[in-house]
C-alpha cells in the first residue's frame, strides 16, 4: 500500500494485488517476475507481517541463486487490519501489534544464506563522521546503485564536510565510470578481477593512473593474483569472501601471502574482520598492515567504538 502511493513507476513495470491487501503477495510475486526477467532488478517492497506470510520462500530465492532485493517495512503490526481498526473500530487494536515474537529479519536472512541489511536512519556524513573520529585513514563509499543501493553523490558530499581519501566502490566495466568518479571527489577505484576480463582491467588501471588516481586490485585467488602483480602501481586486496558462497576466511589472506612475494606491495585484507584478534592473526602471519572492514563496522551499534576495538 505504501509503495503504490509514494513510488512512480513506468507503465509494465509493477506488480500489485490491485490494493485488496492480500497479505504474503509480495515475494512470490517477486519471484516469478524474477524467473520470468532474469536480466533485470526486481524490487520486493512488503510490510513485516506480510513478509512473513511467505518467509520460507526465501529458500527459494537462495536455493535458485534469484538477486531480487527485499525491503521489508518493519512496524511491527498487521497494516491495513490496524488501518481498519482505527477507522471503523474505535482504535480497538485486536491482535494486529506484532511486536512480540516479530523476527529478527537479518539473522532469518542470514539463516537461508541471504544478507541482511538494517536500515534505521541513513545518513552518509553521520556515518562518515563516526569512521572518521573512530580513527580510519580511508572511507569506502558505495556509488553502485542497482545492485548496492550507493551513490556517487555520497563521495561529494563527504569530501565536502572531511578532507579524507576515499575509494569508489563500483562495477568498474568502463573507463568512462573513472573520468565520474574523479569527478566526484574519489582518489581511488576498486577493480574487480573477478568480474572483467584482463584486458579491460589493465586498461581501468591505466585511466585511473591518467587520472592520477590509485587503484586497488582486488584478487581472491592465485590466478589472480600473478595478474594483479603485473600492475605495479597498484594496491593489492585480497578478499576473504567466496563470491559463490559468500563465506568468509580470512586464511586466504595468508594462504595468498605465503605464496607470492608481496613485500614491495601495499596490500589489503578484505572482509571477514570481526575482531583485534583476526587482525593481530593476519598481522602475525604476513606483513599486511592495512584492512578494509565493512560489514562488522556497519552493523554495529556505535561504529567509532568499534573501530577503536580494532586498533
Amino acid at each position: 500500500m505504501w509503495a503504490a502511493q509514494f513510488i512512480k513507476t513506468s507503465q509494465r513495470r509493477w506488480l500489485t494485488s490491485a490494493g485488496l491487501g492480500t497479505m504474503g503477495y509480495g515475494l512470490p510475486a517477486a519471484i516469478g517476475a524474477q524467473v520470468a526477467h532474469p536480466d533485470e532488478q526486481i524490487i520486493c517492497i512488503s510490510g513485516d507481517t506480510s513478509f512473513q506470510m511467505n518467509i520460507q520462500e526465501l529458500g527459494t530465492v537462495a536455493q535458485y541463486g534469484l538477486p531480487i532485493k527485499i525491503i521489508v517495512i518493519n512496524n511491527k503490526w498487521q497494516g491495513m487490519v490496524r488501518q481498519w481498526q482505527q477507522a471503523f473500530y474505535g482504535e480497538r487494536y485486536s491482535h494486529s501489534n506484532m511486536e512480540k515474537g516479530a523476527p529478527n529479519f537479518i539473522q532469518l536472512a542470514e539463516a537461508f544464506g541471504i544478507k541482511g541489511i538494517l536500515i534505521k536512519n541513513f545518513n552518509p556524513i553521520n556515518i562518515a563522521k563516526q569512521y572518521v573520529e573512530g580513527g580510519a585513514t580511508c572511507l569506502s563509499v558505495l556509488t553502485e546503485d542497482k545492485f548496492f543501493l550507493g551513490n556517487k553523490n555520497y563521495i561529494k558530499q563527504i569530501k565536502n564536510k572531511y578532507k579524507i581519501p576515499i575509494l569508489a566502490k563500483d562495477f568498474f566495466i568502463d573507463p568512462f565510470q573513472i573520468y565520474e568518479a574523479k569527478f566526484y571527489g574519489a582518489d581511488c577505484i576498486l577493480i574487480l578481477l573477478s568480474a572483467v576480463k584482463q584486458k579491460l582491467a589493465r586498461e581501468l588501471y591505466d585511466t585511473a593512473i591518467k587520472c592520477g588516481m590509485d587503484t586497488i586490485v582486488e584478487v581472491h585467488n592465485d590466478n589472480e593474483m600473478t595478474f594483479a602483480l603485473s600492475l605495479k602501481k597498484s594496491i593489492i586486496g585480497i578478499n576473504n569472501r567466496n563470491l559463490k558462497t559468500f563465506a568468509t576466511d580470512i586464511n586466504n589472506t595468508i594462504n595468498l601471502c605465503k605464496k607470492f612475494n608481496l613485500k614491495n606491495r601495499v596490500v589489503i585484507s578484505e572482509s571477514g574482520i570481526n575482531s583485534k584478534k583476526d587482525i593481530l592473526h593476519i598481522c602475525k602471519k604476513t606483513n599486511i598492515r592495512t584492512f578494509l572492514i565493512g560489514e562488522s563496522l556497519i552493523k554495529s551499534n556505535n561504529i567509532k567504538d568499534k573501530i577503536s576495538s580494532f586498533l
